[in-house]
């Protein structure tokens, strides 16, 4: 008889989303093998309101098959007068997560349950592993360190029945260049879950192995995802569509954690464009603009009960001389070009040198130490990140431990 173990992907009260729960033996490589497919169905959780996202994939070691929901639809209502509320965190906000079962693959027949619309009273236990962890602190080593789940044999999972009606109508997709849209009427779900579930396991060769997604909540959510089959919400047409998918950054689980485009970016900009008073522009954004505006009308108030130049005159002067002294401060605008321009005067330009020669002296170099423009390219990015806990900035293969 098949054997299961959790896999359980969420968040708790006060630590962001990670792996809660894997099975024992599980890896690093094979976490991020199947973040690859439980990315998408965490995307868009608006819509998971009462629309439970099923899915079915594999691949040569491991069969997986689980849901996306909201946590309210995994626990029991709960009193008012409750004091832990475990589907929302510590801010308020409702939960969702991901909980399915693991198969390590064996020559043996694989059971997997029949497709069961909104029914996830399989799926209910599996909350438990969140409830486990929901106390745990950011900083605290069980954090970083999902559960281990252990195989178990589980009787109550009975494949989905035989007799379903037209079954030959469905022909399931297994070029990795496209992904098959099927209608999202509860009938052609359950045919097509039935379908693949009997093929699970039925070939070594990856080209047939089978990933199947019920209830995406957009077409192009799909585009960029995994699956070779799916259906999306509310859509009952039939339709194959070429995919786009592309390894993203955040697909290995020991980036996810500085997955934010602007972590990425805001160390590769051309050092023309962030030197202080570089370009006679505007300011790049709103807080500069705020602090502009303010300084305008700090120096027309100014100019008005201060110097006493009234009217429409005092207004400019003012405003100007108080929006160039904004400028000037922050090292944006007018103000900045002119800090510049006074800068390289008086000798305190960027390609003087004189600037990193003073921070040079201030801060020595231990013998041996290369000097800031002896550090290899590709190395400056080492400064920015996570490191190890021996101080090296190599990237730990797996963020868990």
């Amino acid at each position: 008889m098949s054997q299961w173990a959790a896999l359980v992907y969420g968040r708790t009260s006060e630590v962001d989303f990670r792996f809660i729960s894997v099975p024992i033996g599980f890896t690093v490589e094979d976490r991020d093998w199947a973040w690859k497919y439980i990315r998408p169905m965490m995307r868009s959780a608006e819509s998971l309101y009462e629309q439970p996202r099923w899915c079915l994939f594999e691949n040569e070691k491991y069969c997986i098959f689980g849901v996306s929901c909201m946590a309210s639809d995994l626990v029991e209502a709960q009193e008012e007068n409750s004091i832990i509320d475990i589907t929302r965190d510590s801010k308020g906000r409702a939960l969702y997560v991901f909980v399915g079962y693991v198969l390590k693959k064996i020559n043996e027949t694989i059971h997997i349950p029949q497709y069961s619309s909104n029914s996830l009273s399989l799926f209910k236990p599996l909350y438990n592993y969140v409830e486990d962890q929901w106390s745990l602190k950011s900083f605290q080593l069980g954090s970083k360190n999902p559960i281990e789940s252990v195989y178990e044999e589980r009787p109550d999972f009975i494949s989905s029945p035989s007799d379903l009606l037209n079954l030959e109508q469905i022909t399931p997709n297994y070029q990795s260049d496209f992904v098959a849209l099927w209608s999202s009427s509860e009938k052609e779900k359950s045919q097509l879950w039935h379908i693949l579930s009997q093929k699970v396991g039925s070939s070594s060769n990856s080209d047939n192995f089978v990933s199947l997604c019920l209830g995406l909540a957009a077409k192009k959510e799909f585009v960029s995802a995994p699956f070779l089959n799916g259906t999306v919400i509310d859509d009952f047409d039939r339709e194959t569509i070429k995919k786009r998918y592309q390894p993203h950054p955040s697909d290995t689980l020991s980036t996810f954690p500085i997955e934010k485009d602007y972590e990425k970016n805001e160390f590769s900009k051309d050092s023309a464009s962030s030197r202080p008073g570089a370009d006679f522009s505007v300011s790049e954004n709103g807080a500069d603009r705020f602090l502009e505006a303010i300084g305008a009308l700090g120096g027309a108030a100014l100019a008005s009960k201060v110097f006493r130049v009234k009217g429409v005159l005092g207004c400019l002067i003012g405003g100007g001389l108080g929006w160039i002294t904004t400028g000037w401060l922050s090292n944006k605008g007018v103000g900045g070009y002119l800090r510049s321009v006074v800068d390289s005067l008086i000798g305190l330009s960027p390609d003087t040198n004189l600037q990193r020669e003073d921070s040079d002296n201030r801060n020595p170099r231990r013998q041996g130490e290369p000097s800031r423009d002896e550090v290899p390219e590709e190395s400056v990015g080492d400064r920015y990140g996570f490191r190890r806990k021996d101080g090296s900035a190599e990237e730990d293969s797996d963020w868990f431990s």
